[in-house]
């Protein structure tokens, strides 16, 4: 296989042995409200395109095209830039880094939660000199993003055959897609390409727009024009410099375009713990040459025993059925013990995706469980993606006996390692780590990191000084990890413990800056939705949050302010309606205002909702107690805790509300994700 072009550009695909071939020309449903497509349509006037890289003389394409559809994904209100050497590097798969790769490897690394990481990180290595100097942090990395869904969308079938990659633009930003490079097809200008022979595949680029009306004559490569109007606008990675400031238009006619991708992405709070035995991912399909196959892995609870809240797989064909089951203790292969019935549904698309359970599924500590999946293709005879050890491709795969069953039928079960030793399905488990508690004592912070509600270090909880007397506490994912940090306030000025090391070290990267003033209260929050919190005060009703989060008070940036509360009240922030985003509330003293529309407006006849919960003398705390993505409240009573575990903003003990002890008159309560199951579990 060519891997540089005939003018010295690196280009880098390597097949998977996966082939979608038999979804050619198959068309996605598309939803109630597209009745059409406009004549053209360009994701650079909407700021959805992140800028042209350079791949350089590294065959690593695949990389780039991967990123530029998950940048652009997150764009407009999140602008990344993540590392493709990182995810060349770190695939995991049998191809040397700098030689080839395609959208399959890329959709395994960020399923396993390997990346993305940012490019400041890991940066792209400029020359080999950056290669001998081993700079690299390898897999230990900071995670930016979950990536829950990768959508594969059908290779076209005829120059007409456009509306799947219309809908994957104007629903998902740009796409990675396959295609054949030979500089003899291209006019430099303007930029276009023609390809009307090849269909063989050596380079992924990606789809950014179309122009429908593109005009046929300004294609000037050896094949001359094609026989009609009409151009995808395409993002390369050979550097701005190159093409049309990176871009070039391919015509409709080009035959060489073949299945793109769509790559999503979800804040790292999403989930607490993955639990997998496919790190490589999708590797084969099989099945029962029926449209209807059952799988299922058997999991071992990990000490956390956070409760289970979603699972993952993938579907190889359009409009899949599928049935998603769980069973605490198995006892018959992967059936018996305690069934769960989860969600079942249709996925429109093939790819990777991840479906929530109805409410979460509790575990105890080395307790076996299995995650079941029905699938039922559209006509495709083997409808379960499998990983397994392909020599050359995906040799590092390994399977257990015991790990992954497959069925015709959802009654006879055999181990899928009676046909080969090395498989197992591509099914996952996600839990979520529910909000823990602790206290601030003038200086002193006692943090319940092992989440069982009571003062234990000796099982893992810490204290740690961090600030003085005087300082109000406050706690927030500063980084975007995953895991929430703490800091005070001062009056003023704040302290963040930016690094997490429960130490006050600015010059490892601790943070201190001025936003309020005396008698301000602090607030923390996700305001905007990047996944990270940013910080605000309460004023005796006023509030002032930093809603860009730059850590100043620059309303003409965006920051925000509003009148929410009145004098004595207490603030509160968190997700109450599971948008992704942080809203605020007040405290006053047993009545609580919430802002449940998220429009800092007190208005309930628009959703906003009041209740009593507390007394007087109460301090309010809020986190997602019970791991149903949304923050439920709480109070500190000077020592005893009273949490409502069940959401329904109604203190009742017989229906799952918590009391608990942890802390003593004068301190101040704090929550927040810490703790060591705060990670993946393979």
């Amino acid at each position: 296989m060519v891997t540089t072009t005939a003018s010295g550009k690196s280009l880098g695909y390597g097949p998977s042995p996966v082939d979608l071939s038999y979804l050619k020309g198959k068309e996605v449903s598309r939803p109630a409200q597209i009745q059409a497509y406009p004549a053209s349509y360009d994701l650079r006037t909407i700021g959805k395109v992140t800028s042209v890289k350079d791949q350089g003389v590294y065959n690593t394409c695949w990389a780039f095209a991967t990123y530029g559809s998950l940048e652009s994904y997150l764009l407009p209100a999140e602008n990344w830039d993540f590392s493709e050497y990182n995810l060349a590097t770190q695939s995991g798969f049998d191809f040397p880094w700098y030689e080839k790769g395609n959208a399959f490897m890329s959709t395994a690394y960020l399923a396993r939660w390997n990346g993305p990481v940012n490019e400041a990180d890991d940066p792209y290595p400029a020359d080999e000199a950056r290669l001998s100097n081993g700079i690299s942090c390898g897999n230990a990395c900071p995670i930016q993003k979950h990536s829950q869904d990768v959508y594969f969308f059908p290779g076209r079938f005829s120059s007409s055959d456009n509306n799947n990659i219309k809908l994957g633009l104007t629903t998902y930003g740009a796409l990675c897609v396959l295609m054949h490079w030979d500089d003899a097809y291209y006019s430099t200008s303007p930029a276009t390409y023609y390809n009307p022979v090849n269909n063989s595949s050596n380079h992924l680029v990606a789809i950014v727009g179309w122009d429908d009306n593109y005009p046929r004559t300004n294609f000037h490569g050896s094949a001359g024009a094609p026989p009609g109007n009409g151009a995808f606008i395409m993002k390369n990675s050979w550097g701005p410099s190159w093409g049309d400031g990176g871009y070039f238009y391919l015509s409709y006619y080009d035959i060489s375009l073949q299945t793109s991708t769509a790559f999503t992405a979800e804040p790292v709070s999403n989930y607490a713990s993955v639990y997998q035995y496919d790190p490589l991912g999708w590797v084969s399909s099989g099945g029962y040459d029926n449209p209807i196959a059952w799988g299922a892995n058997i999991f071992i609870a990990d000490v956390s025993a956070n409760p289970l809240t979603a699972v993952g797989f993938y579907t190889n064909d359009l409009n899949t059925q599928y049935e998603v089951y769980i069973y605490t203790s198995p006892t018959s292969g992967p059936l018996g013990g305690t069934q769960y019935v989860g969600p079942q549904g249709t996925m429109p698309l093939a790819g990777y995706h991840t479906v929530k359970l109805a409410s979460p599924v509790p575990l105890t500590a080395g307790q076996l469980f299995s995650v079941v999946i029905k699938l039922t293709t559209s006509g495709y005879g083997f409808p379960l993606a499998h990983e397994y050890a392909v020599p050359g491709y995906s040799s590092a795969a390994t399977a257990s006996p015991g790990q992954s069953y497959v069925s015709g039928d959802g009654s006879t079960w055999d181990d899928i390692t009676i046909y080969e030793p090395t498989a197992n399905l591509c099914i996952k488990a996600f839990a979520c780590g529910p909000s823990k508690i602790g206290v601030f004592r003038n200086g002193p912070w006692y943090l319940d990191y092992n989440g069982n509600r009571v003062w234990d270090p000796a099982s893992g909880d810490v204290s740690f000084w961090f600030g003085t007397s005087g300082d109000l506490p406050v706690s927030g994912d500063w980084r975007g990890i995953g895991q929430d940090q703490i800091g005070v306030f001062r009056n003023g000025p704040w302290y963040l413990d930016y690094n997490g090391d429960n130490v006050w070290d600015p010059d490892s990267g601790d943070l201190s800056f001025w936003f309020g003033t005396t008698g301000d209260q602090p607030v923390a929050g996700d305001w905007n939705g990047d996944g990270k919190d940013e910080i605000g005060v309460f004023r005796n009703g006023p509030w002032y949050l930093d809603y860009n989060g730059n850590r100043i008070w620059d309303p003409d940036s965006g920051d925000v302010s509003f009148w929410f509360g009145t004098s004595g009240d207490l603030p509160v922030s968190g997700d109450w309606n599971g948008d992704g985003k942080d809203e605020i509330g007040v405290f006053r003293n047993g009545p609580w205002y919430l802002d449940y529309n998220g429009n800092r407006v007190w208005d309930p006849a628009s959703g906003d909702v009041s209740f009593w919960f507390g007394t007087t003398g109460d301090q309010p705390a809020a986190g997602d107690w019970n791991c149903d993505g949304k923050d439920e409240i709480g109070v500190f009573r000077n020592g005893p805790w009273y949490l409502d575990t069940n959401g329904n903003r109604v203190w009742d003990p017989a229906s799952g509300d918590v009391s608990f002890w942890l802390g003593t008159i004068g301190d101040r309560p704090i929550a927040g994700r810490w703790g060591v199951d705060w990670l993946p579990c393979v």
